[in-house]
C-alpha cells in the first residue's frame, strides 16, 4: 500500500493536503484511529470497504471519534482531500453534525458535480493533473459566507493544539471573550461536535503520536499528552480505541518489528 500527499497553496487554512492511496495484492484490513480530520474521497480503482460497507462512489467522511476499519482490495486507488476540522464547512451547505462519525454519498451533498469530477479524475494522466482538478472543485464549491463563520473554531483549534497539560476550557472562553454555550454553538455548527470532544480527541491523537515514536514508556506518553494521571490516560485511550493503551502498544510494536503496516494514521498523526 502506498500513500502520496500534496500540499496546496489554495485554501491552505482549510485543507491539510490532497492525498493518494494505492493498493495492489491481497485484501488488507487497515485500522484508522479516531481523528479530527474530514475527507472528500474519490475511488478510482476497485471498490473498498469501510466497516464492511462497500464504497464505489465519491464520499464525504466526517470526523471519526471511534476507530474505522478499511478493507482494501487489489487494484484499489483512492484520491482524497483532507480538511482541517473546521475546513469542510466552507465547501457545502449541509449540517455538520449529520456528517460526523459516518461516510456520506458526495452526490447527496453537492449533487452530480461529484460524478463529473470523478470521471475527470479517472481520465487524468498523472498526480498533478488530479491535484489541479481537485483544486478547481474546491474553487467551485467554496462559500465565502460560510468561511466568515469559522474564525472562532479556527482559533480554538490551534489553541487546543498548543495548550499544556494544565489547560482548562474556561481559559479559552476567557481569551475569546465568549461564554461556553456560545463557543459550543460555533463548534457544533462548523465542526459537528463540541469543543470538549475536540479537546479530548486532540489529546488522544497526541498520545498516539508519542506512542508511535517508540521513544518513551506508556506512563510518560500519558503525561506528555496532557493527562493528569495514568488512570485518566488509560480511561481516555480506552474510550477512543476500545482497548487499553498497553494492548494497543504491544500490537503496534509487533507490527513495527515485523515491517507490517496495518494501522493508518492519516499521514499526519497530530
Amino acid at each position: 500500500m502506498r500513500f502520496r500527499t500534496y500540499k496546496i497553496k489554495e485554501f491552505d487554512d482549510l485543507v491539510d493536503c490532497i492525498w493518494f492511496l494505492e493498493h495492489n495484492g491481497a485484501n488488507e484490513n487497515v485500522l484508522t484511529p479516531p481523528n479530527q480530520y474530514s475527507n472528500i474521497t474519490f475511488p478510482l480503482g476497485t471498490s473498498y470497504k469501510r466497516h464492511n460497507q462497500k464504497i464505489t462512489t465519491p464520499q464525504i467522511e466526517g470526523i471519526d471519534q471511534k476507530p474505522v476499519i478499511f478493507q482494501h482490495s487489489d487494484g484499489n486507488k483512492i484520491i482524497g482531500i483532507r480538511f482541517l476540522p473546521f475546513g469542510l464547512y466552507s465547501f457545502h451547505n449541509s449540517n455538520m453534525t449529520c456528517l460526523a462519525n459516518s461516510t456520506t454519498e458526495l452526490t447527496e451533498i453537492i449533487g452530480n458535480h461529484a460524478l463529473i469530477f470523478l470521471e475527470r479524475l479517472k481520465n487524468a494522466s498523472n498526480d498533478f493533473e488530479c491535484v489541479a482538478i481537485l483544486k478547481s472543485l474546491l474553487c467551485q464549491l467554496f462559500k465565502p459566507e460560510r468561511y466568515k463563520k469559522i474564525q472562532v473554531t479556527l482559533q480554538s483549534y490551534y489553541y487546543f493544539k498548543k495548550s499544556s497539560d494544565n489547560f482548562k476550557l474556561h481559559y479559552l472562553n476567557e481569551e475569546l471573550e465568549l461564554s461556553y454555550p456560545t463557543l459550543n454553538r460555533h463548534f457544533v455548527e462548523v465542526i459537528g461536535i463540541s469543543p470538549k470532544k475536540i479537546e479530548r480527541l486532540l489529546k488522544f491523537r497526541k498520545s498516539i503520536c508519542t506512542m508511535t515514536s517508540f521513544k518513551t514508556d506508556l506512563t510518560s506518553v500519558g503525561f506528555q499528552s496532557g493527562y493528569f494521571d495514568q488512570a485518566h490516560f488509560i480511561r481516555e485511550f480506552s474510550h477512543f480505541m476500545d482497548c487499553k493503551p498497553n494492548k494497543f502498544y504491544q500490537s503496534l510494536k509487533a507490527q513495527h518489528n515485523a515491517g507490517e503496516t496495518k494501522i493508518c494514521y492519516n499521514f499526519s498523526i497530530f
